[in-house]
């Protein structure tokens, strides 16, 4: 058989068993919680960085600090 076909073929098939058998969805992802938060700003001010990763880490520490500020209120 020509392999166009039969990728075909399994894809018919492999949509039918979805159909049957459909797999659990994944529960939606929602913002982080202010534990969350601080729980990464610990690991974050834990961690040792290089000198070019400084500025992604000030650019995260900046953004999860923003966030916990908005939960805290």
């Amino acid at each position: 058989m020509d392999l166009f076909i039969i990728v075909n073929i399994k894809k018919v098939i492999m949509g039918l068993l979805d159909k049957i058998n459909p797999q659990p969805k994944q529960e939606e992802v929602s913002g982080f919680t202010a534990e969350e938060c601080k729980f990464i700003l610990l690991k974050l001010r834990s961690a040792t960085y290089t000198g070019h990763e400084f500025e992604m880490f000030y650019n995260i520490w900046v953004k999860v600090t923003q966030e916990l500020t908005k939960l805290e209120k």
